[in-house]
């Protein structure tokens, strides 16, 4: 071969070296910052599920008759400190089957949202699952 062919070679698989480092470069940092977004999000989502898991709780509480309607205090609200950029909004409907009802709480903050449902058991009758 050439030299001249020769030193043409060298400078393309100079060019495609080049090309594949910044690629992975590029893609290694992506991730990295996706970690650190998450890393970031993790306590929010970990104190939002908690308060879901609180309303969701409120919920439970409540007579068969107010599931239909839930009062004020239950069905949305805003959290106290050290909670206060925190709200809730919580629903309940009956399902299709006798005395089942879904329900939904979703909690709120400035930067993102969280949702947990449940399946709700309550008798006419008794009382509430």
């Amino acid at each position: 071969m050439s030299r001249g062919v020769r030193r043409g070679f060298m400078l393309l698989e100079a060019a495609v070296a080049l090309l594949v480092v910044g690629l992975i470069a590029g893609a290694t940092l992506e991730l990295y910052g996706a970690g650190m977004r998450a890393a970031a999000r993790g306590p929010k989502l970990l104190a939002a599920t908690a308060l879901a898991q609180d309303r969701l709780a409120a919920v439970r509480l409540l007579e068969p008759e107010q599931l239909g309607h839930l009062p004020d205090s239950v069905a949305r609200g805003r959290f106290g400190a050290p909670f206060a950029d925190y709200r809730w909004h919580a629903s309940v409907a009956r399902s299709l089957e006798s005395d089942l009802y879904d329900v939904r709480v979703e909690i709120t903050w400035s930067a993102g949202a969280f949702t947990l449902s449940s399946r709700l058991y309550s008798p006419a009758g008794g009382t509430t699952q």
